[in-house]
């Protein structure tokens, strides 16, 4: 039997209905970390050691077949990109930037394999076909920056906490957050957000959304000039009832 369109709204209209009061967006005192819906950091940061470049690589791979292989194996193709979040050019302080580039181009975040299917360069092999299987679907976004001839990785928090030495902006401070697996969105009902403390260091606004799209989570985060995280405050709201 077919629904009437109107029926099917209302259905879905009344399959979510918010039981809380909206909270405020931000807490007495902060800012919003988000700028026309985007959160970026590379420009905010302060390395302890100033460096030619640093920046957001994002690598994705998709499984294809390989090329010639009597057997069907198969490969994971590797794309990577150096994403908008980015202060300055890759290798420009290097003694042979050509060398740097080759080397800088050739990084592997992802590392040699995904899911057991080895990582080869997009471009190798152009033309086999891309397998059905998704077992060769891995995707990464790691900091990346170069110093003279040094290509470096951001993959922890402690190294980034080495990276940026005495954590003395926003964005140094949001960054831990988002490395310590808080959920930092550009939500404009409680958008990731700071404020500086007279002691130094910062707080942060970590924030969840439900299904139903209502805030169920706010946590203000202490970072020290350090780099050590603590909690402040926490609270849970509810989302929806189904």
């Amino acid at each position: 039997m077919k629904i009437p369109a109107l029926a099917f709204a209302l259905a879905l209209a009344t399959a979510c209905t918010a039981t809380v009061t909206t909270q405020a967006p931000l807490p007495p005192g902060m800012t919003n970390a988000c700028a026309g819906g985007v959160l970026q950091f590379a420009a905010g940061f302060k390395p302890a050691r100033p460096v030619d470049f640093v920046g957001f690589r994002k690598e994705t791979t998709v499984p294809r077949a390989v090329a010639g292989s009597p057997n069907g194996a198969q490969e994971a193709a590797l794309t990577a990109e150096i994403t908008s979040d980015s202060v300055g050019n890759p290798c420009s302080g290097s003694p042979d930037v050509a060398a740097c580039l080759t080397r800088f181009d050739a990084l592997h975040v992802l590392g040699d394999k995904c899911n057991g299917l080895p990582i080869v360069p997009k471009d190798a092999a152009f033309g086999a076909p891309e397998a059905k299987p998704s077992t060769g679907n891995c995707n990464l976004e790691a900091l990346v920056y170069t110093r003279g001839d040094e290509i470096g990785v951001i993959r922890t928090i402690d190294e980034a906490r080495a990276f940026f030495g005495i954590i003395d902006s926003p964005q140094e401070a949001l960054y831990l957050v988002r490395l310590s697996g808080e959920s930092l969105v550009c939500n404009d009902g409680a958008p990731a957000a700071y404020r500086a403390l007279p002691e130094g260091g910062y707080e942060v606004q970590s924030t969840g959304f439900g299904a139903c799209g209502g805030l169920v989570s706010r946590k203000i985060l202490k970072v020290t000039p350090a780099g050590v995280l603590s909690v402040v405050s926490q609270a849970t709201f509810v989302d929806c009832t189904r």
